[in-house]
């Protein structure tokens, strides 16, 4: 279980200190886990106790409950967002990645199926105003079947504000064993700055053989937001060629005149 969250951790640790520059002043990188009862928000670099960033690195927010406590019924929480300037470099470059790993305990728990945990990752200060989004999910059941369902939810925050949900981005993709990718192209601009908002909601729906056969299950897997300039219909590529062509004539005229 924990290897493959430490995989994902180290690939985006590593981008951290190749891609981190130094972004415009803005609010921190904030996640949001909450199960309707009890909730924690973790901003970047959080020492307060229940509620620590375990991870010291710009641009990345990490809860893990065996050091912060479970929530709930959701015994085993170890959640971590990405963004700039860890990951997707600057405020330009939109790129936020969420990777999870939760499992739900029935036996210990007072909820059943049905009972529902939110995961949300926010940041503000996003700069790139035409744009192509693209989210995607990747889920595995590790324990209990199928008894975890996953949906996910990106959100752009024409208020620039941490969570706020203006307009989706792409469509809800969800299931059980999940996968998939959707993509929003917003051409005339949004107004900048923005913020970016990814939601994922894990709901319990059986009483598989999960957490030490006691009922309950465990869910892997990571969800990314990706931003990209939208193209400007063949005139970059055009200037470029111009460009080259002139390149070309001017070393054609000093070989002659060599």
């Amino acid at each position: 279980m924990k290897k493959q969250h430490t995989s994902w951790f180290a690939a985006v640790a590593a981008g951290a200190f190749v891609l981190s520059a130094s972004p415009a002043a803005h609010a921190v990188a904030t996640l949001m886990i909450s199960d309707g009862t009890t909730t924690k928000t973790i901003a970047d670099g959080s020492v307060v106790a229940g509620s620590e960033d375990n991870v010291p690195l710009a641009g990345i927010v990490s809860y893990n409950s065996t050091v912060s406590g479970a929530i709930g019924g959701w015994v085993l929480n170890i959640d971590t967002g990405a963004t700039y300037p860890a990951f997707g470099s600057v405020p330009t470059s939109p790129n936020l990645t969420l990777g999870f790993q939760n499992g739900y305990n029935g036996t210990n728990a007072t909820g059943g199926p049905g009972t529902v945990l939110t995961l949300k990752f926010s940041e503000v200060g996003y700069l790139l105003s035409d744009s192509s989004f693209l989210a995607t999910l990747g889920a595995t059941q590790i324990q209990g079947g199928n008894d975890i369902t996953v949906q996910y939810q990106a959100f752009d925050g024409l208020g620039n504000t941490l969570f706020q949900q203006s307009n989706q981005l792409g469509s809800t993709l969800s299931g059980s064993v999940a996968s998939g990718s959707s993509t929003t192209s917003i051409q005339g601009g949004l107004p900048t700055p923005y913020s970016l908002t990814q939601v994922i909601t894990f709901t319990y729906v059986g009483l598989g053989g999960g957490i030490a056969n006691g009922g309950g299950a465990l869910v892997s897997g990571s969800a990314a937001l990706q931003g990209t300039a939208v193209p400007d219909g063949g005139a970059t590529a055009a200037l470029l060629g111009m460009s080259l062509l002139g390149l070309a004539i001017a070393g054609r005229s000093k070989l002659q005149t060599a």
